[in-house]
């Protein structure tokens, strides 16, 4: 018989693809983070590439 593990907060990975236009000359820039949802997982890239 198996046990089916079951997490009470879930973690997600999201991956974004960011561009910083603050820089002369903008790259795009990959940038993956993990999170219990999307809106968690914009806050902390949110002022660099807002």
């Amino acid at each position: 018989m198996a046990t089916i593990l079951t997490l009470s907060h879930p973690k997600f990975i999201f991956v974004f693809a960011a561009v910083c236009r603050s820089v002369r000359k903008p790259r795009v820039c990959m940038l993956c983070t993990l999170a219990a949802g999307e809106h968690i997982a914009r806050l902390p890239v949110a002022e660099v590439y807002a």
